[in-house]
């Protein structure tokens, strides 16, 4: 997983320059996916280049999956452009409406799907409810949804 950090300090504290971090980030991928499985290397970016080197042995897969972590459009963008994937986190979208697995378990589980179908592997949980001890049984009752789910 690749993210090109977003608190300055932290990458002051590195001596590494807050400014075009993006931009570095972006020909770092772009070298890493060049050197991965291949004995002989070439990569002519901005700020990374190995113009014919060899490396034996090299990587054993054709591939090396990267995945782009972040939580802006920016890191998104990075991530459908460059990436296999993005990994965002700080972001908090609950379903709408808040899941009633207790009562209403068809409507938890097509929302659940709903989310699956376009990609989610993770969920932020809301549920209906009217008490702390009706919550307690709602959240008793997703992780058996989901088991009957065969997730």
């Amino acid at each position: 997983m690749i993210g090109v950090g977003s608190l300055q300090a932290e990458l002051e504290l590195l001596g590494a320059q807050f400014a075009g971090r993006g931009a570095i980030a972006d020909d770092a991928i772009r070298a890493i996916r060049a050197a991965w499985g291949s004995v002989s290397l070439r990569h002519e970016g901005i700020h990374f280049r190995f113009p014919g080197l060899n490396v034996d042995p090299c990587g054993s897969q054709e591939s090396l999956p990267v995945w782009v972590g972040g939580r802006s459009g920016r890191s998104l963008r990075r991530a459908l452009s460059l990436a296999d994937g993005w990994v965002p986190f700080g972001l908090v979208f609950p379903p709408e409406p808040p899941l009633d697995p207790v009562g209403a378990p068809a409507e938890t589980e097509a929302i659940v799907r709903s989310y699956i179908a376009v990609g989610a592997t993770g969920m932020n949980l809301r549920f209906r409810h009217r008490s702390r001890a009706h919550y307690c049984e709602q959240l008793e009752a997703m992780p058996r949804l989901l088991h009957e789910m065969d997730l």
